[in-house]
């Protein structure tokens, strides 16, 4: 289901600030300034969002394996 994304919330704080936890919509999300770490808000709780390092990490370690399966198959 599609929804419109214009009811999310942008906050900005320290770490050491507590994030609003009442009438936030899901999606909205929260920006450390402090650390950088991006949190959103999933309806119940705030998560944590994966930084550029942690997704770039993760995407060299799927495209290898990737790789290792397609070279697997080759050879069977």
């Amino acid at each position: 289901m599609v929804r419109l994304e214009g009811t999310i919330k942008r906050y900005i704080g320290a770490s050491t600030d507590e994030k609003p936890t009442e009438e936030i919509p899901p999606g909205s999300s929260f920006l450390e300034t402090n650390t950088g770490a991006v949190w959103r808000f999933d309806g119940r709780v705030w998560i944590v969002a994966p930084s550029g390092e942690a997704v770039s990490a993760l995407l060299e370690v799927v495209i290898s394996l990737l790789v290792d399966v397609r070279e697997a198959l080759y050879n069977l």
